[in-house]
């Protein structure tokens, strides 16, 4: 698993997901396409993508390739 996602834990709490590793490599695959890394990309350059976000602010950016309503719609 990649090396960052032990920095997301409140994360899947805001997202309401279980914090599982087939969860962490959907939600892996949902930031990379949020933020428009490929597969390829290495740990360092998605971490370094994600970590300004506040946790909210990463968990609305993901609602939407995770095929997740918006909560305040």
């Amino acid at each position: 698993m990649t090396c960052y996602m032990s920095h997301l834990g409140g994360l899947f709490e805001l997202l309401g997901l279980e914090d599982v590793t087939v969860t962490r490599k959907r939600v892996d695959g949902a930031i990379r396409e949020a933020f428009g890394l490929g597969a390829e990309a290495h740990c360092p350059e998605v971490w370094a993508a994600v970590k300004p976000l506040s946790a909210q602010a990463l968990a609305d950016r993901l609602r939407g390739p995770l095929g997740m309503p918006d909560p305040g719609a």
